[in-house]
């Protein structure tokens, strides 16, 4: 059996850490089912292999806001892969997916209904917004199930030494556009004041703490940036290269201060306590599913006093992960491939034969690898992009120089012409002055 995984890839380490804890999570769902006879397969969202699609028996979207109707246009890809499936009877399923609806229209909530009703789709869970997604699949006979978020299981897929005392708080930080890509009025300079008063209230109060991303580089280079005019020590500053890099730097952690979904969703999965700043509906979604809707803070209580009054609240409130939350994937996929007629419905594995299996198992060194390939890819990318927006700017800027040229020789050839014709006008003015004077002096 040809299994293909769809996930978005990319240089933020928290989407890669879905579709790593996923096919962790899918391997112990097979052994539970005595399947064994299997290749898994991975393709990236935005690089579509019509040849890996038709030749998979089952196509799983591992999750994240793949359904998004932002700019990031995800349900344009969705859209040409379920076209491919539905026509050569390939059975889809969705898992943990979400919906970012920032910038919807009516015709992008029409696609997405267009794609829930094709035959293909066979399954759909959600891990937040199942409101939104029951309304859009209201015309078929899906019944749409609320599961956790893969990475949710990240303590058991990455299996950390114990540290013996965990006094660090780490600051997570990312680009300056987010919240206004969000359609908050918080920027660069924002952050900026927030991240240095945040760290000036820390060192008041004698306690450490780590500045860190989520790998992405346009986070990254905001750290860069802000550890440069702020002079942060480059022992303050943790910039990940894997996603085990990532999800380590907050095992480290005793207190975690997220912005990004997956800071949040990780620290919840090492028990560590966590606030948040709900930049987007999805983070608050999230809070609200695991009951500590008051981590997670509007832009208008975000402030430094606030923030590390709320953690030491969240900290007192001593919160473990809910494993029936975290069961609610793994059951979610068994039934999967009894529904699919894959498999026939035998004994469910509980949570601790779960989480022992997992513990058997370890992160191939592979995932590194792609981790690092992805990096460049994307560095590369970036630095493609700098460098077609500096010639654009350079022949533009020669394009100037060329213009200011033609009107500097214009101007001179003008102020020439004017020099004739103030020369004609004084030499005509001299010959009225001769005959004016002839006249005179020859009537006389």
């Amino acid at each position: 059996m040809n299994i293909l995984i769809i996930s978005f890839v990319d240089d933020n380490f928290g989407d890669n850490l879905i579709r790593i804890c996923f096919e962790s999570l899918l391997k112990i769902v097979l052994k539970n089912h005595n399947i064994r006879d299997y290749t898994i397969n991975r393709m990236n969202l935005k690089d579509i292999d019509n040849d890996l699609l038709i030749s998979s028996n089952v196509i799983f979207f591992a999750g994240g806001g793949l359904f998004g109707l932002s700019y990031l246009n995800f349900y344009k890809y969705l859209d040409k892969i379920t076209q491919v499936a539905d026509t050569y009877n390939i059975p889809v399923v969705f898992s943990s997916m979400g919906v970012n609806n920032m910038d919807v229209t009516k015709e992008t909530e029409n696609k997405l209904v267009d794609i829930l009703e094709r035959k293909c789709i066979k399954a759909v869970s959600v891990r937040e917004n199942e409101d939104l997604f029951r309304q859009y699949s209201a015309e078929t006979s899906l019944i749409i199930d609320k599961v956790c978020d893969p990475a949710c299981w990240s303590e058991y897929i990455y299996h950390f030494d114990k540290l013996p005392s965990k006094k660090l708080i780490g600051i997570n930080v990312v680009r300056g556009g987010l919240f206004k890509d969000n359609g908050l009025s918080w920027y660069l300079g924002d952050e900026m004041k927030y991240l240095d008063e945040l760290r000036r209230l820390l060192d008041d109060k004698g306690l450490d703490y780590i500045f860190y991303t989520n790998g992405n580089f346009l986070d990254n280079n905001t750290l860069m940036y802000f550890a440069k005019e702020y002079h942060i020590p480059s022992n303050k500053i943790f910039i990940p290269n894997t996603t085990k890099e990532f999800v380590n730097i907050i095992f480290q952690c005793e207190k975690t201060i997220s912005i990004r979904m997956h800071s949040a969703i990780v620290s919840y999965a090492f028990d560590i306590p966590s606030v948040t700043i709900k930049w987007n509906e999805k983070v608050g979604l999230f809070y609200n599913n695991i009951d500590r809707s008051q981590a997670c803070l509007d832009l208008t209580e975000w402030n430094v006093t606030n923030i590390i009054n709320k953690l030491s609240e969240v900290e007192k409130r001593q919160y473990k992960k809910d494993e029936n939350y975290l069961m609610s994937l793994y059951i979610y996929l068994y039934n999967v491939f009894v529904q699919l007629g894959i498999a026939p419905k035998l004994k469910l594995y509980d949570f601790k034969t779960v989480k022992d299996l997992l513990h058997l198992d370890s992160v191939s060194q592979r995932e590194d690898t792609d981790d690092m390939c992805t990096r460049i890819n994307k560095g590369q990318y970036h630095y493609l992009c700098r460098f077609i927006e500096l010639r654009k700017k350079n022949d533009e800027i020669s394009g100037l120089k060329k213009k200011n040229k033609d009107l500097s020789n214009d101007l001179i050839e003008k102020e020439k012409k004017i020099e004739d014709l103030n020369q004609e006008i004084q030499r005509l003015n001299n010959l009225k002055i001769m005959k004016i004077y002839k006249k005179i002096h020859g009537k006389k």
